[in-house]
C-alpha cells in the first residue's frame, strides 16, 4: 500500500523534495536555482532538478542501492566542493522522510503497514550511508589535489629561488 502510494505521488514527492533542498541553500540563492535551467551557469539547481527523481526512484520502484551510484556521484561531487558541514551536505537524503510523511499523510494514516514503512525508511537510511560514503571520496579527492597543487607551487618557487634540491 506504501509503495503504491509512493509510485502515485512521486512526481508529487520528487518536486518538494527540489523545492526542500533548494530552500535549505544560503538566502539569496533559492531563485537562481529555481529559475535558471541551464546546467553550466547553475549545476547545482540542474543536478537537484535531475538527480534527485532518479534517487527518489530507489525508494519507490525497490531498485538496488548499487544502481543510483552514478546519480548520487554526480550530485555529491557538486555539493562535496561547497563549504558546508557534512550535515549540511547531505541532509538532502534525511529531509526525503519528512517529504514522503507530508505528501502521504493521509496515507501513512490509513492503513500503512508499519514494517513497510520500515522498509522505505531502511531504504532511505542505505541511500544516506552511499551519499556520505560518495562525500568521503570527494573530499579525500580534494585533499589530494589541494596537496598536490601546493607541492607543485612549492616546488616552483624553490626553483626561482634557485634550490640546489631542485637541481639535481
Amino acid at each position: 500500500m506504501l509503495r503504491k502510494a509512493l509510485q502515485q505521488q512521486q512526481a508529487t514527492i520528487a518536486t518538494q523534495w527540489i523545492d526542500r533542498v533548494v530552500n535549505s541553500f544560503p538566502e539569496g540563492s533559492h531563485e537562481f536555482l529555481k529559475a535558471q535551467t541551464d546546467r553550466f551557469r547553475n549545476p547545482i539547481g540542474h543536478a537537484l532538478r535531475t538527480e534527485l527523481p532518479v534517487l527518489l526512484s530507489h525508494i519507490t520502484d525497490d531498485t538496488p542501492v548499487e544502481s543510483i551510484h552514478d546519480s548520487m556521484g554526480r550530485l555529491i561531487r557538486i555539493l562535496a566542493v561547497q563549504e558546508w558541514s557534512p550535515s549540511d551536505a547531505l541532509g538532502f537524503v534525511f529531509a526525503l522522510k519528512t517529504v514522503i510523511r507530508e505528501v502521504l499523510s493521509d496515507s501513512l494514516n490509513y492503513g500503512v503497514n508499519a514494517d513497510e514503512a520500515v522498509v522505505i525508511e531502511q531504504r532511505i537510511d542505505r541511500m544516506a550511508l552511499a551519499a556520505f560514503e560518495e562525500y568521503i571520496a570527494c573530499r579525500e579527492r580534494l585533499a589530494e589535489i589541494r596537496v598536490q597543487c601546493e607541492r607543485r607551487r612549492v616546488g616552483k618557487l624553490l626553483e626561482r629561488l634557485g634550490d640546489p634540491i631542485c637541481e639535481s
